[in-house]
C-alpha cells in the first residue's frame, strides 16, 4: 500500500550506499515529480504503484479509485464497500470507490448491473472523467465524448501526453491526473434569475486536498544544508534523526531523515494543522540536481576545479567543480579540504553533486572505508574485535556504543538498509568470518559500518599492478596480495567488490598434475615442474523442441584444466612425510596427481602424492542422472559443481598450451579413462578427478542451417588488452534472448576472424560456440541486410526458402494441420503470389525488428502487422527466422 510516507521509504533504499554501487532509476525528473506530487498529496493511497506497470493499460476500477483520492474521498469511500448495485465488483478491491462514484453520479455502469471493472479506459473517457471533476461539463453543449476531449486539451489535461492513441496507460494516467490538480475549478452561482458558471482563479483540486478536514499542507522547494550526521555551514549537536534543516531552518518531520540529502534541493510539503511550526510529510530531491558516483579509485585526475574519472577501461569522462566546493568526509564537513586532496582515498566512493544546473560541482561527498574481518564482538559494550591481529586508528577494536549522545552510529547493510548490532555477530554455521566496512568522521562523532562482503577461493591465476585473478574471476585489489601465481587462496573481498586481504587457502589440497619435470643441467641442479591445474566441474542444460513441440532439456558436462604453470622445487622438499633432495624426488613425482605447497619465496617444498579411488585404474561409464561414474568391477563415485575439481590429462602428445585449457565435453552413457581422489566416505563425492583424453584446439567446423543459432549483428569491434597487448574481437549482437556480447576465441583462424568482420550491422546470421565457454568459434551470414531493399527470392522446394515481401495477413493461435501443434501465421506477397508461414508457438523462431540503419530490437508475434515489409527465412520446412523491415518500401 501507497501512503504519504512512501518517498521515505524509496529514498531510504536510494541513500548514498546505493548510489555508490550503481544504483540508477530509470523513472525521469517529470515522472518523479509526478509522483512525488502524487504520493505527498495522498492521490495513491491504498495503491500499489510502480514503474513496471507505468506501460500497461489503467482499468476502470483503478482509475475510480484515483479519483476517489484525488476528490479526497479515501476514507469516505470505505464506507460504501458494500452499498453498490453492481454484481461484477464483489470480488474488485476497489469497489468502494466505485460505489461511492456511482453515487454521486460521476460514473455509470456497462450494462444492467455491471461496471466491467477490468475493462480498460480511452483517452477521451479519461477527459470526460477529469472535465467533470473540475466542473467544466455544464458548459459542453454536447454528448459526445470527442467534444469533452477537446475541453480537455484546451484546459491542459493532456499536456506532456499522447493522447493519439486508443487505451490510457498508467503512465499516463497519473500525469494526467497530475495536470487537473493545477487547473482551476469552475463552479455553479446560484443566482436570482438564474444559475451561472464561473471559474475561481487560484481555487483548485491541489488547494483543495492541502486544506482537506482542516488540515493545511504547503509545498516548498530549498537546499538541504543539514541532517542528524551532516551539515555544510554549522554544526547542529542536539539534531534528530527526524529532523532536517533547509535553508537554514530546522524543520520536524514524521520519518527519519534519508542520508545523502545534505546538499541536493529539495520538493518537500509541510503540514501545519496542528504544529505552527510546520512537520515535513515527505521529502524528495528536485531534477535541478545532477549527482556523478565514482569509485575511488577510478579517479585519474584531480585539481582545484576539475576531476576526470574512468567510465570504463575504454572511456575517461570529466567533470567541473567549484574551487570552493564543500568536502563532506565520511557525513562531515573537512573545513579544511580542498578538491585536490580527494585523490588521496582509494578506498570507496565519491557523490558529486550539482545542486543549481550551471555544470560546476557544488557539494563532493567522499566516504572512505578501511576494511576489516570481525574475530569477536563483545554485545554489552558494543565492541567489536578484528581478526588478524589488525589495527584500525591505533586499536584492535572498534566501539559501536550510540548512547553517548556525541556519537552516532551507522550500521547498514550494501544497500544501505538499517541493520542491528547482532547482524555482525559472527554466525557458528558461517565458514568465514563477518566482514566490515568502516567509516569514520575526522571528529570520530559519526561511524557508518557497512555490514557485507564475499569471498573467493582457488588459485592465484595472474596479477598485475591493479587486479589479481583468482581461478577465471578478476578482482580489483586494496593492497596487493603478497602470494605468487599458482598459490591456493582465500580472498576477502568488501561490499564494493575489492579484494581487502589473502590468506593460503584453508583448503587442506591444492591440487596438481606433474605435467612435466626439468633439472637444469647447470651446477646449481635446479629442478622444475610444469603442474596442470584444476578447474571447477560446470554443467549447462539446453533446452530444445521436436516437431511436435515437445521440449526435452539436454545436459552437458564439462571438465576444465584452470592453467598451466612452472614451478621450481625447493632444495630439499617434504614428499609423503619424508625429507629428500629435488633431484632425488624426479621419477617418483612425474606424471602423478599430488597436493602441494609452498614457501615464502613460492618454490614447492611439500608434495604428497594421492592415492586413487579404490586403488584402481578402470575405465568408467558417466551417467548423467545422478552425475556418477562407476565400472561393474568396482563401486563408483559421484561429482558436484560446487565441491568437485577436475585436471584432463592429454591422451595425444604434443599438445599445445592453449589446448589444455579447452573444455572436455562428457557425453552420457560413454566410457571414459577416469580416477577420483579425495572421495568424502560419507557421501561419495569426489574432491578431484583426473580424467585421460585427446586434447586439441577446434577446428573450423561449418554451421548447420536448420539447427545453428540465430542473431542480429550490432557491432564487431577490435579491443585491446592493455595489460597483455593481446587484441581480439568483440562482438555485440541480438539474439532470441536479448542482447549479448561474446569474445572471438583467440583460438579460432584468421579466417573466422575475418568473417565477423565482413559482416555488416543488421545481418542475420548463424553463430556456434565452444562448448562449455562463451567464446564464438564460427559464424555465417544467413541473410544480409543489403537485401532487405530488393526483391525477395521465393524457392519453393529446396531445403532454403528466402522470402522477402508485404504481410498481408496474419492469423493467431490455431492448431496446424500439417504438424498438429499451436501456430501463428502469416501470409506474405512477394510481388508474385501469396505464401503462408506458419510459426509455432512452442519453440518460436526469433523475430527481430530492424530499421534502415540496421538498428535491431528483439520482437514478438504480435509486434507483426499486415503492410509490413518481412523477410522470412525456412529450412527444411521450417520458419527459422522472421525480420520485420521498420522503414518504408
Amino acid at each position: 500500500m501507497v501512503s504519504r510516507r512512501f518517498l521515505k521509504t524509496v529514498l531510504s533504499m536510494l541513500c548514498v550506499f546505493t548510489i555508490a554501487l550503481g544504483c540508477v532509476c530509470t523513472v525521469s525528473a517529470d515522472e518523479k515529480n509526478v509522483m512525488f506530487d502524487l504520493t505527498s498529496l495522498g492521490i495513491l493511497e491504498g495503491m500499489e504503484v510502480s514503474e513496471e506497470i507505468y506501460g500497461t493499460n489503467i482499468t476502470r476500477a483503478e482509475f475510480s479509485q484515483l479519483v476517489v483520492n484525488l476528490l479526497g474521498y479515501t476514507e469516505l469511500a470505505k464506507e460504501y464497500e458494500n452499498k453498490g448495485v453492481f454484481a461484477d465488483i464483489s470480488d474488485c478491491e476497489y469497489k468502494g470507490a466505485i460505489n461511492l462514484l456511482y453515487e454521486l453520479k460521476v460514473i455509470s455502469g456497462t450494462g444492467a448491473n455491471t461496471f466491467s471493472p477490468d475493462s480498460t479506459l480511452t483517452y477521451q473517457q479519461v477527459g470526460k472523467f477529469i472535465v467533470n471533476i473540475l466542473g467544466y461539463a455544464n458548459i459542453v453543449n454536447s454528448t459526445e465524448l470527442t467534444a469533452y476531449s477537446m475541453l480537455a486539451g484546451s484546459l491542459g489535461v493532456y499536456k506532456d501526453v499522447d493522447s493519439s492513441g486508443v487505451y490510457v496507460t498508467w503512465k499516463d494516467a497519473l500525469i494526467m491526473i497530475h495536470n487537473a490538480l493545477d487547473i482551476d475549478i469552475m463552479t455553479k452561482n446560484f443566482g436570482m434569475i438564474g444559475n451561472n458558471y464561473h471559474v475561481v482563479e487560484g481555487k483548485t483540486i491541489r488547494t483543495s486536498l492541502a486544506t482537506t478536514a482542516g488540515q493545511v499542507l504547503k509545498r516548498y522547494k530549498g537546499i538541504v544544508t543539514a541532517d542528524a550526521t551532516t551539515y555544510l555551514y554549522q554544526a547542529h549537536p542536539n539534531m534528530k534523526s527526524n529532523q532536517v534543516e533547509i535553508n537554514g531552518k530546522i524543520y520536524k518531520c514524521n520519518f527519519d531523515v534519508p542520508s545523502g540529502l545534505v546538499g541536493m534541493e529539495v520538493n518537500f510539503y509541510v503540514d501545519y494543522t496542528e504544529d505552527k511550526t510546520g512537520v515535513v510529510t515527505s521529502i524528495d530531491s528536485t531534477s535541478k540536481n545532477t549527482v556523478t558516483k565514482v569509485s575511488l579509485d577510478k579517479l585519474s585526475y584531480v585539481s582545484g576545479d576539475e576531476v576526470k574519472y574512468f567510465v570504463n577501461a575504454e572511456k575517461e569522462a570529466k567533470l567541473h567543480v567549484n574551487t570552493y566546493a564543500k568536502i563532506i568526509y565520511n557525513d562531515r564537513w573537512d573545513k579544511n579540504a580542498t578538491v585536490a586532496d580527494i585523490y588521496k582515498y582509494k578506498n570507496g566512493f565519491a557523490k558529486f553533486i550539482d545542486n543549481d544546473e550551471d555544470g560546476v560541482v557544488d557539494i563532493i561527498y567522499i566516504y572512505n572505508f578501511v576494511d576489516a574481518l570481525v574475530e569477536r564482538v563483545y554485545d554489552e559494550t558494543k565492541q567489536i574485535f578484528f581478526a588478524n591481529n589488525q589495527i584500525i586508528d591505533g586499536a584492535r577494536y572498534v566501539s559501536l556504543d550510540d548512547k553517548n549522545n556525541d556519537v552516532i552510529v551507522r550500521i547498514v547493510d550494501a544497500n544501505g538498509e538499517a541493520l542491528s548490532f547482532e547482524n555482525i555477530i559472527p554466525s557458528e554455521e558461517e565458514e568465514f568470518d563477518t566482514i566490515i566496512s568502516i567509516a569514520k568522521s575526522l571528529d570520530n562523532q559519526v561511524i557508518t559500518v557497512v555490514v557485507g562482503g564475499t569471498t573467493s577461493t582457488g588459485v592465484i591465476t595472474e596479477m598485475d599492478d591493479y587486479t589479481v585473478t583468482i581461478g577465471a574471476s578478476v578482482y580489483d585489489y586494496i593492497t596487493k596480495p603478497e602470494f605468487s601465481a599458482g598459490i591456493h587462496v582465500d580472498a576477502y573481498i568488501n561490499f564494493m567488490g575489492k579484494v581487502f586481504y589473502v590468506e593460503k587457502s584453508k583448503a587442506e589440497n591444492t591440487y596438481a598434475y606433474i605435467y612435466a619435470v626439468q633439472q637444469n643441467s647447470t651446477i646449481d641442479g635446479t629442478v622444475k615442474v610444469a603442474l596442470i591445474l584444476p578447474g571447477y566441474i560446470s554443467e549447462t542444460s539446453t533446452e530444445s523442441f521436436d516437431e511436435d513441440g515437445t521440449s526435452s532439456t539436454t545436459k552437458e558436462l564439462f571438465f576444465r584444466n584452470d592453467s598451466k604453470n612452472i614451478y621450481e622445487l625447493a632444495d630439499k622438499i617434504r614428499l609423503n612425510d619424508r625429507i629428500v633432495k629435488a633431484e632425488n624426488a624426479i621419477s617418483a613425482i612425474r606424471d602423478k596427481v599430488v597436493s602441494y605447497d609452498t614457501d615464502a619465496n613460492g618454490c614447492i617444498n611439500k608434495i604428497e602424492i594421492l592415492e586413487v579411488f579404490n586403488g584402481d585404474t578402470l575405465e568408467k561409464t558417466y551417467n548423467q542422472n545422478g552425475k556418477t561414474f562407476s565400472s561393474k568391477a568396482k563401486e563408483g563415485f559421484g561429482i558436484t559443481d560446487s565441491m568437485s575439481m577436475s585436471i584432463c590429462v592429454p591422451a595425444n602428445s604434443g599438445v599445445e598450451d592453449d589446448a589444455l585449457l579447452l573444455p572436455i565435453k562428457l557425453n552420457n552413457g560413454q566410457t571414459y579413462s577416469i580416477n577420483a581422489y579425495d572421495v568424502d566416505e560419507a557421501s561419495s563425492i569426489a574432491g578431484l578427478v583426473v580424467i585421460t583424453a585427446n586434447m586439441e584446439l577446434p577446428k573450423d567446423a561449418s554451421l548447420s542451417r536448420d539447427k545453428s543459432e540465430l542473431a542480429v549483428l550490432n557491432k564487431v569491434s577490435r579491443v585491446l588488452d592493455a595489460e597483455t597487448g593481446d587484441e581480439y574481437l568483440k562482438v555485440n549482437m541480438l539474439t532470441k534472448e536479448g542482447e549479448k556480447s561474446y569474445v572471438v576465441s583467440p583460438l579460432m583462424s584468421s579466417a573466422v576472424c575475418s568473417r565477423f568482420l565482413n559482416m555488416n550491422k543488421g545481418d542475420v546470421f548463424m553463430y556456434d560456440i565452444i562448448p562449455g565457454t562463451t567464446e564464438l568459434k564460427n559464424c555465417t551470414v544467413f541473410q544480409s541486410i543489403s537485401n532487405y531493399d530488393g526483391t525477395g527470392t521465393f524457392n519453393v522446394g529446396t531445403d532454403r526458402e528466402f522470402c522477402l515481401g508485404t504481410v498481408s495477413s496474419c492469423r493467431y493461435n490455431y492448431v496446424s494441420a500439417r504438424f498438429n501443434r499451436w501456430t501463428n501465421s502469416i501470409t506474405i506477397y512477394d510481388g508474385s503470389g501469396y505464401t503462408t508461414y506458419e510459426i509455432y508457438k512452442t519453440g518460436t523462431p526469433p523475430i527481430f525488428l530492424i530499421d534502415e540503419k540496421g538498428n535491431a530490437t528483439k520482437g514478438t508475434f504480435d509486434d507483426i502487422q499486415c503492410g509490413n515489409k518481412a523477410y522470412v527465412g525456412v529450412v527444411n520446412n521450417t520458419v527459422r527466422v522472421v525480420v520485420v523491415c521498420k522503414w518504408e518500401a
